[in-house]
């Protein structure tokens, strides 16, 4: 809402004064046009000057026609604590781009993350699923293993991760979960 004394034009006075302004311009150029298209090519180029003038000396009109949405950003929720525990630890993931260097502790198999309660690291995104992801561990291998449970997908190195085959995960991996990427660090390296 204006305020008294400022340059600005409330959006309906603006769409009323586009209208009483755009119907006769448009029925002008459309006799100019049954009449001589050249005449109509030149009602038309005058029409557009005369806006392209008109935005320039009266921005505010311009302003109240076409205001300008802001998106706002969603804001991130914090993380929920993990679980603590005394497990043997597998691997950690470093949080890369939102989790701003989080370190999350995978200390069991199978590790399991996604927003349910029960799982063994919840992240609170609409875009991650219940059980999004299985993490487990190999002995003989020394490595873990992550087998995709979602319906938005998961990502390793940018790339999808084909649903329920187990995909090996190696040093310095990123593991992509809805817009969250984490960096794969091995504790024995």
């Amino acid at each position: 809402m204006p305020t008294p004394g400022s340059d600005q034009i409330p959006r309906g006075k603006a769409v009323a004064l586009s209208i009483a302004v755009l119907v006769p311009t448009l029925f002008i150029i459309v006799v100019l046009f049954i009449f001589s298209p050249i005449a109509g090519l030149a009602g038309v180029l005058a029409a557009v000057v005369a806006a392209g003038v008109m935005k320039n000396r009266k921005p505010q009109f311009f302003a109240a026609l076409f205001p300008k949405k802001t998106i706002e950003p969603e804001p991130i929720e914090p993380l929920k604590p993990q679980r603590s525990s005394s497990k043997r630890t597998y691997m950690m993931l470093v949080g890369i781009n939102a989790m701003n260097q989080q370190r999350v502790t995978v200390n069991e198999s199978p590790f399991i993350i996604g927003r349910e309660a029960d799982c063994s690291f919840q992240l609170d995104y609409p875009q991650v699923s219940r059980h999004h992801l299985i993490i487990t561990y190999d002995p003989n291998d020394k490595l873990c293993y992550v087998t995709d449970q979602s319906s938005n997908g998961t990502f390793l190195n940018s790339k999808p991760i084909p649903r329920d085959l187990k995909t090996p995960l190696h040093q310095g991996d990123a593991l992509q979960i809805a817009g969250v990427i984490f960096s794969v660090e091995y504790v024995h390296y």
